[in-house]
């Protein structure tokens, strides 16, 4: 019976020891079968476990759970038989460094991982390399990397699903959905009983995009045009309560006017007391000029 080993996790040289305990275990077996499920890790670390599969003589059988990307993609493309599930993914990109930076180190490792992927697909480039690619089982299975899929009850359920999730990713594989062409799906659904050619559809498209934008700018027109009213009518309440309450009424004019008369007649009332207290002041001043000069007071007023 073969034994297995696992590279599930983050590729790191930890597992490099590992494998060296496992291929001595293996010593006497012509195959070693391998299960992969990883998001990758140390590029070197992934190109390394890649080399000592190559360089231990014997046939490398791969099942690929879930995903192998980056790190974990490089080691599948050592393997000489590589099966996986419609629901398996597969991820290749170049290398870079802890900050993002791609130095001198990360474009040699870039020419490990190309030489590996040649070995599944000669025409790979090192412009091709530079953008994250992801595939589908399927799609991993027309680059050359798959030699097997593995169908399970319900997987083809599953196929669609995972197409259409993956629709959103840029870079994706000739066979899965893209965003434009589930658009275009609805339209001739909606319209299978017409014969409907790609520019028809386009243009289906389109009208269907220009008719919701109408219908919502006159909603949004409707809804301008009723909020100017509203706010003319309350413009309108605010002018007439202003003019009412800067122009008096007749009552309230004749209440202020009781108000100055009943102000007015005590100033009256105190202006007149004292007139005539300045008068008999003036009066007794007149008496007392008289009584000290006498008779000469009349000579004095007649000159």
């Amino acid at each position: 019976m073969l034994k297995t080993f696992d590279i599930y996790y983050d590729i790191s040289p930890l597992y490099l020891e590992e494998l060296d305990k496992h291929l001595r275990a293996c010593a006497t077996d012509k195959e070693i079968n391998l299960n992969i499920c990883s998001p990758g890790g140390d590029i070197y670390a992934g190109i390394a476990i890649a080399e000592k599969l190559r360089a231990c003589g014997k046939r490398v059988n791969a099942r690929v759970w879930g995903y192998a990307a980056s790190a974990a993609f490089t080691i599948a493309c050592a393997c000489d038989f590589v099966e996986a599930s419609p629901l398996t993914h597969f991820m290749v990109h170049s290398a870079y460094g802890w900050d993002g930076d791609v130095d001198e180190g990360c474009k040699h490792a870039n020419e490990s991982q190309l030489a590996l992927i040649h070995r599944k697909n000669a025409d790979y480039t090192e412009k091709d390399l530079s953008e994250d690619r992801w595939f589908t089982a399927s799609e991993a299975q027309a680059f050359g990397l798959v030699d097997k899929i593995v169908e399970f009850e319900g997987d083809a359920e599953a196929k669609r699903a995972v197409a259409y999730g993956f629709s959103k990713f840029r870079n994706i594989g000739g066979d899965t959905m893209k965003a434009e062409e589930m658009k275009k799906e609805e339209v001739i659904e909606e319209t299978q009983a017409e014969d409907l050619s790609p520019e028809t559809v386009d243009e289906k498209v389109e009208e269907t995009v220009e008719q919701v934008v109408d219908e919502k700018s006159d909603d949004l027109l409707e809804q301008v045009i009723e909020r100017i009213e509203e706010l003319s009518a309350r413009v309108a309440a605010l002018e007439e309560k202003r003019e009412a309450e800067c122009e008096p009424s007749d009552e309230k004019k004749a209440k202020l006017a009781a108000r100055l008369a009943s102000i007015s007649r005590p100033v009256a009332r105190v202006v007149a007391t004292e007139e005539e207290k300045t008068a008999q002041n003036a009066a007794k001043d007149l008496e007392r000029f008289k009584a000290v000069y006498g008779t000469s007071f009349d000579r004095f007023i007649r000159g």
